[in-house]
């Protein structure tokens, strides 16, 4: 691996363990959703009572097939950023909840997944999801 595509691939790990954290940790209890598939998976994984990472790379999997069309790199990055994002929101959840009141899950949620995907963009990947 190239040093220069190091630091990217770190940022995109760091961006799917914070914005998967606060998924898995503030919106979910608080029957907040994100939106998009995260938001898919979350309603799927309460229905189905599966893990929320297995989830989230069940809906993800044909979002991967449009990443093909974006190029080589991206498809990469993508990928690697809906496995890190999976993994972490199956690892949060052996992790306890918070007991804070809805409206500051809402903001904190919010703010730490908003965060999380700015990195994970910056890097130049994508997390999944539409």
């Amino acid at each position: 691996m190239k040093k220069r595509k190091l630091p990217s691939l770190l940022y995109i790990l760091a961006g799917c363990a914070v914005s998967s954290g606060a998924l898995v940790l503030l919106l979910k209890p608080g029957n907040m959703a994100p939106g998009g598939a995260g938001a898919i998976a979350a309603v799927m994984a309460d229905k189905l009572s599966v893990n929320l990472g297995s989830a989230l790379l069940i809906v993800n999997i044909p979002l991967l097939v449009l990443a093909v069309m974006a190029g080589r790199h991206f498809l990469i990055k993508t990928l690697l950023g809906t496995l890190f994002y999976s993994f972490f929101a199956a690892l949060w959840e052996f992790f306890p909840v918070p007991d804070i009141d809805n409206i500051l899950r809402c903001i904190f949620g919010g703010a730490l997944l908003g965060m999380g995907l700015g990195i994970i963009f910056s890097a130049g990947g994508s997390s999944g999801g539409s």
